[in-house]
């Protein structure tokens, strides 16, 4: 299942809902907005993985609604749809981050066609950006292991073991079991625990 969130805006209601409909029978959750300014409004409250924008629209157009809302979300991956796609739109839109277009009158197809491949890119960055997160995780990781005496360290590892299994043990099985501890030696690796039936 799809999961993505994707915000859909254009100021056609026939074409958000023909959208909205193709892709949430994919399991997509989908939101439409009429507007660029609603647009704006809808990532401010809860943003989208994927934009899909009509380009020419009354008031705030394709291009600067991209660049607003690219300002509230950097990874934010948008789909321009465009009746009136020309080579200068396209490549000025692409230079800008745009992800692709889809060029109406559309299939259903060319439309999924366009949104997987975004979403892949989408989940892309998304690793990539938690991958780099695990990076300084990784090198002071490295420079622990590098640093601290491994012995000491299993020693301490093994005695904080033993006493939480002593704890453990005295609470619950003493009255059950008949049992006793009588010693716990930790001197070495090796763990002796001495126990007496009653």
């Amino acid at each position: 299942m799809a999961g993505e969130k994707i915000l859909i805006v254009d100021d056609e209601e026939m074409i958000r809902d023909l959208c909205s409909h193709i892709l949430a029978l994919e399991g997509y959750s989908v939101t439409s907005c009429s507007n660029g300014a609603a647009a704006l409004e809808e990532t401010m409250r809860a943003p989208a993985d994927l934009l899909i924008t009509d380009i020419k629209m009354p008031g705030m157009d394709g291009l600067e609604l991209f660049e607003k809302i690219k300002k509230l979300k950097p990874d934010l991956v948008t789909i321009f749809i465009t009746g009136h796609g020309t080579l200068d739109t396209a490549i000025e839109s692409l230079m800008r981050g745009v992800e692709g277009f889809v060029l109406k009158p559309f299939t259903q197809e060319e439309l999924l066609t366009a949104v997987e491949r975004a979403v892949t890119r989408s989940r892309l960055q998304k690793e990539n950006i938690r991958l780099k997160a695990l990076i300084p995780l990784f090198e002071i990781s490295k420079l622990l292991i590098t640093e601290i005496d491994l012995a000491h360290l299993f020693n301490i590892i093994t005695e904080m073991l033993v006493k939480e299994f002593v704890l453990r043990w005295r609470l619950l099985t003493p009255a059950t079991l008949g049992l006793n501890i009588l010693h716990c030696q930790t001197s070495s690796p090796t763990i002796h625990l001495h126990l007496l039936l009653c």
